[in-house]
């Protein structure tokens, strides 16, 4: 994860927004966040925590954590967090809460949102915000691996083996290795498997050779009876059949002859419908159409007719209601013509309405400028008063910056004396090491000579010169030999299982090698135990010499590894230590400062502090004359403000005289102005005269608008009465038409009168489903004359016995039974056979699988044992966690000088190798402060490392906020190297702390100050 942008506001100190670019921060790939105690640091890994777990170091669930996380001073929550993931996707998570504007105690719920960055430049919103499911850690592991909060960076240094196992199972995902439940399930579908073949061949106990033989045999029989007994049966099939064809003829000729006779009784009734059908198609050809449009013309009178009447009336109606209304308005227009006049007397009573109102305000404004002159005036005499005083205080801070010293001179000075002391402190530090190397190169020449002497004679294996070659080469013979050894055993063993064949072997039965049955010379096998005991103890022996020879090279490796680091160290401390008084020397000759001792420091903070105590009067003087300088501007900001009120109350009192002088000039009735008129009064008789205007033109213009649309409704009812009258002329006309046509077609039709035409029509009919009807019938009553006539031909000469087809029929019947049952026992013994020869192949299949089932249970079990309870897992954690122990100590072992390294018990806890003293182990509870912060930046760094490389991540990041202040100088130095090495493997390390020698060495860094009245604010280095 590398961080790319973070947004705070109003979260604890925070209360304005601050925002963090880290991409300037990333780019020394070393970078701090410094400030004093109490600054807000912390605060911002806090704000990454809970953007992405929702959870925090300080506050838990229980103690009301929106509200305690709220600045209270703030009234609303931002964290803003943007991050470059592993997967090489930016994304963004976002905290939002605000306060209940009503309690001030009260804060909703922090609503925390996720986003991922698209290609095309948009935020597409994620499901829920969990950042364990982004970055793929736990919030425990988080805090762990990568955002290291205050009181948490020892604790995987003190872990137990299984919160530890836990620890390392989720990041390194070893789940993956947790096999055990897949061999469970294994061996659990392998059971259920042999239980199912075990049932499967319980189904076939009774499935064997001999019985398919004796079934051959039964279907050959079998067959023979089938074949006779099938000729007899086609036989009587082809009497019975000639004798059914006679039989359906005969009853067919029967069938015909009925049919012919039923259709001859309905002839008089299709006769009958025809005569019907013809006159229905006379009278819709030449009535049908006249008939309906006659009653449809009648109707349509009656209707017209009935309109015209009421149309009439409501014509009548209009006439008389707009003759009333002219009255109305001759009468209502005499007083409309006087509305102007009355209009003109509203706008006097207006003006003086608005001439009272105008010289009441303008007496209060007279008032309000006498107070305002005479205010303006003290604010003078104040501001006077003011300005004598700044003038004394200025030359009081000119009379105290004379005496005080330029700065500048005594802060390069003391800068002097501080790089001194660092370059003293190198120079000692360096003869200290190169005196511990040194002891450290003669304990392992030591070590060296006393195993030398102490291995050379086990079992005569080493007998010259002792070196790592020698070991080398005794191992690859003693190799070679076990080799030997090995097969000689294996050669005994074989001879010995053989003597047991050989033992076994009883005349006339097989060999269980061979299978023959004759024995005509049989092996002789000497006793060959003892020399397998032999050979089994010599590779015992040889077994522990080799391992004896691993172990000391082993050993031996170590202490020369061990040996060529030191000399390598100390040819490095040597040139170190050269460089270092050489800088030293040089700083030395760089002292210029003639009133001051290169070796005497005192008289310099002697200087200090009485420049010090000039700057707190002269800070004193400073800080009245600006506070004295901020009330003046004060005062003169009031006088402004004063005058610029003054001035604009005389602007608005000239504005109303001139209004009032515009008003009255107005008035057309200058007897009003004499009049004593209250501004009450005055408001009565402009409401009435207002009454009264609208009242007045109101009547008018109704009755103008209902004279107007009285006219409009009797044009309308004239011209509706006009056509109507149109319409019911022609409709008449129509009708007259209408009856001479039909007179003339009934004087040719076949009807006695119009009301016959109309009877015959009232009755529906189908023409042409009825025609079809006809014609059905006819043509049915040909067809069933022909086929009674063709069958009789067929039937002249013939006679048909039923007695005989009976008789025929069971003789058949009973030939078929016999060929039926011989055919399905045949068919029955044909299938028995089929099955029971598959039955056979797959009784010799099932078999076979069993037996395959039974070896795979028996891997499975062994599978299953070896993962129980987690131990494959718990190994594949101890091999990871020896890793990081490994790689921990390539720091661990240069923080602590080379005399202390991490090591693991057989319980995986930790363990420290002091070799100090001798090499001893020792707890990691019994290191100092400075050690365990060593040890524990030592695996943190190996942990983030680890999580990397799972990651596959170009570039990683790491955040501490503890450790530094409990470190001297030297172990502090010790400790900024390593972060600063951390550059060459691509690693980012943000560090916080308020130790002030880690600013002076971090270049890049952001700077927290918690100001009393805008909170915690942060300024970059580069700023």
């Amino acid at each position: 994860m590398i961080p790319v942008s973070l947004t705070i506001k109003g979260l604890y100190s925070y209360q304005q927004e601050q925002t963090i670019d880290f991409t300037k921060l990333l780019e020394g790939q070393l970078f701090g966040i410094f400030g004093s105690v109490g600054s807000g640091k912390s605060s911002v890994l806090e704000a990454i925590s809970y953007a992405l777990y929702g959870d925090t170091e300080r506050l838990n669930r229980t103690d009301n954590r929106s509200y305690n996380m709220m600045n209270l001073r703030s009234n609303e929550l931002l964290i803003d967090f943007v991050f470059v993931n592993y997967d090489q996707h930016q994304y963004r998570f976002v905290v939002r809460g605000k306060r209940n504007s009503k309690q001030h105690d009260k804060v909703g719920t922090l609503e925390r949102t996720s986003y991922k960055l698209e290609k095309d430049g948009s935020w597409q919103p994620l499901e829920g915000a969990n950042g364990e499911k982004v970055i793929g850690l736990s919030y425990d592991n988080f805090r762990r691996t990568i955002i290291i909060p205050q009181g948490k960076f020892q604790e995987f240094l003190q872990l137990g083996d299984k919160d530890r196992t836990v620890m390392l199972r989720e990041i390194f995902q070893l789940e993956k290795y947790e096999f055990f439940y897949q061999a469970a399930s294994l061996e659990k579908k392998n059971t259920e498997n042999v239980q199912h073949l075990n049932g499967e061949l319980a189904n076939y106990q009774n499935v064997s050779v001999e019985e398919i033989e004796h079934s051959k045999q039964r279907l050959v029989e079998l067959t023979k009876q089938v074949s006779q007994a099938k000729l007899q049966m086609e036989s009587k099939v082809l009497q019975v059949q000639s004798l059914e064809k006679l039989r359906q003829t005969y009853t067919e000729y029967q069938s015909q002859l009925r049919h012919q006779q039923e259709l001859e009784g309905r002839r008089a009734y299709f006769e009958n419908l025809k005569k019907k059908l013809e006159q229905y198609s006379y009278g819709l050809q030449y009535f049908k159409t006249d008939l309906v449009q006659q009653s449809k013309l009648t109707q349509q009178e009656g209707q017209i007719n009935q309109e015209l009447s009421s149309l009439i009336i409501s014509l009548d109606k209009v006439l008389n209601e707009l003759n009333n209304n002219v009255l109305k308005l001759s009468n209502v227009k005499l007083s409309y013509d006087k509305v102007d006049d009355l209009k003109i007397q509203l706008q006097d009573v207006e003006r003086l309405s608005a001439v009272r109102k105008l010289e009441e305000e303008t007496a209060e404004l007279a008032i309000r400028v006498d107070k305002g002159k005479k205010l303006l005036q003290d604010k003078e005499t104040e501001r006077i008063q003011l300005n004598a005083s700044l003038d004394m205080l200025a030359e009081e801070e000119k009379h105290v910056k004379k005496q005080l010293l330029d700065l500048g001179y005594l802060n390069v000075l003391k800068q002097w004396y501080l790089n001194k002391k660092h370059l003293k402190s190198f120079v000692d530090q360096d003869a200290s090491e190169l005196h511990i190397v040194e002891n450290q190169i003669n304990n392992i020449k030591e070590q060296i000579l006393e195993i030398s002497k102490g291995e050379l004679l086990i079992n005569s294996v080493l007998n010259s010169v002792f070196s790592l070659e020698l070991i080398r080469n005794k191992l690859e013979l003693l190799e070679k030999e076990e080799v030997l050894i090995n097969e000689k055993f294996n050669h005994y063993q074989l001879q010995l299982k053989l003597g047991e064949y050989v033992a076994n072997l009883k005349p006339n039965e097989p060999c269980p090698l061979c299978g023959s049955s004759d024995h005509p010379q049989t092996l002789h096998v000497e006793d060959v135990a003892s020399h397998q005991q032999e050979e089994q103890e010599k590779l015992v022996e040889l077994k522990k010499n080799k391992k004896t020879l691993g172990d000391l090279l082993i050993s031996f490796q170590n202490l020369e590894y061990a040996l060529k680091n030191q000399q390598e160290a100390k040819e490095k401390l040597l040139l170190r230590f050269k460089q270092h008084n050489l800088d030293l020397e040089k700083h030395l000759q760089t002292f210029i400062w003639k009133d001051f001792n290169a070796d005497d420091e005192a008289l310099l903070e002697k200087k200090e502090q009485e420049v010090e105590e000039l700057q707190r009067v002269l800070d004193s003087k400073e800080l009245l004359l600006e506070k004295q300088r901020q009330q003046l501007k004060a005062e003169e900001d009031t006088i402004s403000k004063y005058r610029a009120a003054l001035d604009k109350i005389l602007l608005s009192y000239r504005e109303k005289e001139g209004q009032v002088a515009l008003l009255k000039q107005q008035l057309v009735t200058k007897d009003l102005l004499n009049a004593n008129y209250s501004l009450t009064q005055l408001e009565e008789e402009k409401s009435a005269l207002t009454q009264r205007i609208l009242t007045i033109q109101t009547e008018y213009e109704k009755l103008t608008q209902q004279i107007e649309e009285q006219k409009q409704q009797q044009i309308v009812f004239s011209e509706r009465k006009h056509n109507l009258s149109t319409q019911l002329k022609v409709i008449n006309d129509e009708l007259e038409h209408i009856a001479a046509q039909l007179g003339q077609n009934l004087s040719n039709s076949p009807f006695a009168d119009i009301n016959q035409v109309k009877e015959v029509l009232s009755e529906v009919m189908n023409v042409q489903e009825q025609d079809k009807a006809i014609q059905q019938f006819n043509a049915q009553l040909y067809n069933a004359e022909q086929n009674t006539q063709r069958l009789a031909k067929e039937l002249e000469g013939k006679l048909f016995d039923e007695e005989n087809y009976q008789l025929e029929k069971e003789q058949l019947k009973v030939v078929t039974e016999v060929f039926e049952t011989q055919n399905a026992q045949k068919i029955k013994e044909d299938v028995f056979l089929k099955r029971q020869e598959e039955d056979l192949e797959k009784k010799q299949v099932l078999l076979a699988n069993l037996e395959t089932l039974k070896i795979r249970s028996e891997n499975i079990d062994k599978l299953k044992n070896l993962f129980r309870s987690s131990g494959f897992v718990n190994y594949i954690s101890s091999f990871y966690l020896q890793q990081l122990c490994a790689a921990a100590n390539e720091r661990f072992y240069k923080l602590s000088r080379q005399q202390l390294k991490l090591e693991l018990s057989d319980k995986n806890d930790f363990l420290i190798r002091d070799y100090l003293n001798d090499g001893k182990l020792r707890s990691v509870k019994t290191l100092s402060g400075g050690q365990t912060f060593q040890a524990s930046l030592s695996l943190a760094l190996a942990l983030a490392e680890s999580v990397q490389k799972q990651n596959k991540s170009e570039q990683n990041f790491f955040f501490l906020d503890e450790g530094f202040g409990s470190l001297d100088k030297e172990a502090l130095q010790v400790a900024f190297d390593t972060l600063k090495s951390l550059r060459k493997e691509n690693r980012v390390v943000g560090v916080i702390s308020h130790v002030e020698d880690l600013q002076q060495e971090i270049d890049v860094f952001l700077k927290v100050m918690n100001d009393a009245n805008q909170g915690s604010l942060i300024t970059g280095s580069w700023e």
